[in-house]
């Protein structure tokens, strides 16, 4: 198998601007192919495919290897979280400081009689949201990696978690702590209620911000068998208090995790 060293982000970014690339890249996230099978959806040569994929070999997004007279590429998730933990970062400094201006921007302040902010003010939100994904592995290896602590640890917590502990089990704990866009202590803590393996979690967690929770969730993920895969439906009810995080962060940032989740599956896919 070959793969190459220590690529850096550049070269990343650099082999994931081509569409063709990108279609290599998305469909072996689906699993590993021969080269042959990577150059059939695409109108060009053998050849050039091939030059494409030395692309995303040279970056580290792929590795190859020689069976006999098949060649067979598979997709190594290491560059693709370093990517992805860069872009999440960004992401998630920018969309905090352009929610929190709207909310600046369109929240009258209210004050008192001389005229000062009123710091007292206090605000429950209640939502939920429900997310789909189907992902290209049975119920048994997408529970896994829920189950597993390691595996838990690279798509949930992230490389920029300072400390991820996992407990699964009824009653168990699982607590992921960091640090905000602002620099303050974060901890995400959850409790499991409910476990069926391969069909459904439930748990409830807080989310505290210097020992201060400002949300509160209700967490139910169930697994459904698909032809060839898994269909994971999460549904979450949250309350968040006095406007410390918004619905539309908390929906994005389950969205991102089971993405993450997506590249954990595909980087450990057996042929």
């Amino acid at each position: 198998m070959t793969s190459a060293p220590e690529p850096s982000l550049d070269q990343v970014f650099q082999a994931i601007s081509d569409p063709t690339r990108r279609g290599l890249v998305e469909i072996l996230i689906r699993g590993p192919a021969s080269v042959s099978s990577l150059a059939r959806p695409f109108d060009m040569t053998l050849s050039a495919v091939m030059q494409h994929l030395q692309v995303l070999i040279d970056s580290g997004l792929v590795t190859t290897e020689k069976v006999g007279r098949v060649r067979t590429c598979r997709i190594d998730v290491t560059a693709l979280r370093r990517a992805e933990a860069w872009l999440s970062g960004q992401r998630t400094v920018w969309e905090h400081r352009l929610d929190r201006l709207d909310l600046l921007l369109s929240t009258p302040t209210p004050s008192d009689r001389t005229g000062r902010p009123d710091m007292t003010d206090r605000s429950v939100l209640v939502s939920s949201f429900a997310i789909e994904r189907t992902y290209p592995a049975g119920p048994d290896r997408v529970f896994a990696a829920w189950a597993d602590p390691r595996s838990k640890a690279r798509w949930f917590a992230g490389t920029n978690a300072e400390h991820h502990e996992l407990d699964f089990r009824p009653g168990g704990v699982e607590v992921t702590r960091g640090k905000n866009p602002e620099g303050k202590p974060l901890t995400f803590e959850s409790r499991y209620h409910d476990i069926v393996p391969a069909e459904r979690i439930v748990y409830s967690s807080a989310l505290l911000v210097e020992r201060n929770p400002v949300t509160i969730s209700v967490t139910t993920v169930q697994f459904q068998p698909t032809d060839g895969g898994t269909t994971l439906l999460l549904t979450e009810q949250d309350t968040f208090l006095d406007g410390h995080e918004q619905p539309e962060w908390r929906e994005s940032g389950t969205n991102g995790w089971l993405t993450a989740l997506m590249h954990e599956l595909a980087a450990t896919v057996t042929p």
